[in-house]
């Protein structure tokens, strides 16, 4: 990659960045990214990252992110402390690649493993039904 061309995508992503940012300060239900501490970076290969800092507005953040531009929320297996886990956001906003991070709280193992549990009881309960 030439420099002219590094130059060109820092530059187009730079450009998306302040148009993203006036998108969301449009929307009323993009105040939680707004107000809260998301750290906004342009790498040279012309890619937009934003971390969110703030545990209690993290899924908020993300669910309006969202409504505005679509997409779906995906864990990661990255932690975040010992109660969260980071979740992200991955779109394209005026052709340039917008991926936003947040820390959401990690299910508690047991509500998991209930869950898990009552997924099986429907499936054994599905297949007795079925005989």
């Amino acid at each position: 990659m030439t420099e002219d061309s590094t130059r060109t995508k820092a530059r187009t992503a730079a450009i998306a960045l302040a148009e993203l940012l006036l998108q969301l300060e449009e929307s009323p239900a993009c105040e939680p990214l707004l107000t809260g501490s998301i750290i906004w970076t342009v790498d040279a290969f012309g890619r937009i990252s934003g971390h969110l800092y703030e545990t209690a507005r993290g899924a908020g953040a993300l669910e309006a992110f969202r409504l505005l531009f679509g997409g779906e929320t995906v864990p990661t297996s990255d932690r975040y402390g010992s109660e969260f886990y980071w979740h992200s956001i991955a779109r394209t906003v005026d052709g340039v690649p917008v991926d936003l991070r947040a820390p959401v709280a990690a299910a508690s193992v047991e509500a998991g493993l209930r869950q898990r549990i009552a997924e099986l009881e429907a499936l054994v309960a599905g297949r007795e039904s079925s005989r």
